[in-house]
């Protein structure tokens, strides 16, 4: 079985797109505000049939929005959960893909060969794919999410010392990242624990003391409040180095967390976010950059935990990946690294490499099958990936520079 994954979605801000935005808010005096909607970059492909070229145009392009769909449903569903619904997806997401486009724009466009190829930028509505897959029963609420317990420790730009609510020294107070991370993780469909009786973590001592908070305390808490993950993290809100005409402020949010899962310690998830805000009053400049930074958070931790907890964690096994296209060295090392993120990798050791290929070797939760697909829904930037299951415990991996595959499709004979 061969297997195809060819999608690059934006990983950096641009300088000239940024500084215009900037502009725009400055103007306004008001801050961007987070959206669901998910900007993604495709390429999508066509085959030209009897020199038609453009029915070939239309096709890649069709194909590039259905790309960008399967992208952001990826993100809010289990690989697992997509091979179970593949044909569910199809004939309720994919076949009307127009119906989750907000726009897009073709980026560039040329003819190679028999293929036509296009590269797109589209922006989906996130909140419209999460309603259908709701509806359909693909993506649950509630019923099976684990209960979160939060734990952010906050500075603002006017606090001498970070503020939380589990330490006396801390204020007792719950952050404005956290209400953020809180009201995000709720609207997903998350359980937020309430902390509202604190008697007996008070009377075990953790009232008092450092508002930093180590993973021993948070566990503990997590426990106590019964909770099955608990997140904690850190958040500040910092003024920026940009002003306008000299009332007119930037600050920028910046938050940092982590997902336990309680009774194992074991880490599930992982997010670091800025996000910044323009306003002439303090107050609101620094409540409106923290909370953009705990959504985005928020927005990158549920898709992780989601993934974990619905998946689960197989037995432990060792696979060999023989990873062919070496010689383009950039690209080795972002696979490596891409797979060392992927969820249920223990640890990833390189055994050798010669000429043109290298042998991996990966500790992982589950079969090579599973890692196959967790592979599948990754993002490679300028290269993708085509999977070959060799046997149980093995897989043979090409990087390919430039494939006329769309992600999810086998190459043609």
């Amino acid at each position: 079985m061969l297997l195809s994954s060819h999608i690059r979605r934006r990983g950096c801000l641009c300088l000239v797109p940024a500084l215009i935005v900037l502009f725009v808010t400055f103007c306004s005096g008001f801050a961007a505000e987070p959206v669901a909607d998910n900007t993604v970059e495709v390429i999508g492909t066509g085959c030209i049939r009897g020199n038609n070229v453009e029915a070939a145009r239309d096709k890649a392009v069709s194909n590039g929005l259905v790309a960008a769909i399967g992208e952001t449903v990826s993100r809010l569903i289990t690989s697992q959960a997509v091979v179970d619904q593949f044909q569910i997806l199809d004939k309720y997401l994919y076949r009307d893909a127009d119906n989750f486009i907000q726009d897009y724009k073709v980026l560039t466009q040329l003819k190679a060969n028999t293929y036509y190829r296009v590269f797109i930028r589209a922006t989906v509505s996130e909140d419209k794919i999460r309603d259908q897959l709701s509806g359909l029963g693909i993506l649950s609420l509630k019923k099976d999410t684990p209960g979160l317990l939060l734990l952010i420790a906050e500075r603002n730009v006017e606090d001498l010392a970070p503020k939380c609510w589990w330490k006396t020294t801390g204020g007792g107070e719950i952050s404005i990242a956290e209400k953020a991370v809180a009201r995000k993780m709720a609207d997903k469909g998350f359980q937020i624990v309430s902390h509202a009786d604190e008697t007996l973590w008070k009377e075990n001592g953790y009232a008092a003391g450092s508002t930093k908070t180590d993973e021993e305390t948070a566990l503990f808490l997590g426990e106590h409040f019964q909770a099955d993950v608990v997140i904690i993290g850190t958040s500040e809100a910092v003024p920026g180095p940009n002003m306008m005409g000299g009332d007119l402020r930037s600050f920028e949010g910046r938050m940092t967390a982590q997902a336990l899962r309680v009774g194992t310690g074991e880490k599930i998830a992982f997010a670091d976010q800025h996000f910044a805000a323009v306003n002439r009053d303090v107050s609101t400049g620094c409540l409106e950059a923290l909370t953009g930074a705990g959504t985005l958070v928020a927005d990158d931790l549920a898709v992780q935990i989601m993934s974990v907890w619905n998946s689960g964690y197989g037995e432990l096994s060792d696979i060999e990946i023989i990873v062919r296209g070496t010689k383009q060295l950039g690209h080795f090392v972002r696979f490596r690294k891409i797979l060392n993120e992927v969820s249920g990798v223990e640890r990833v050791a390189l055994k050798a490499i010669s000429g043109n290929e290298g042998t991996i070797k990966a500790v992982f939760h589950g079969t090579a099958k599973d890692l196959a697909q967790a592979l599948m829904l990754r993002t490679y930037d300028d290269f993708g990936i085509n999977i070959s299951e060799t046997d149980p415990q093995g897989l043979t991996v090409d990087l390919i520079s430039d494939s006329p595959v769309l992600s999810g499709k086998p190459l043609s004979p």
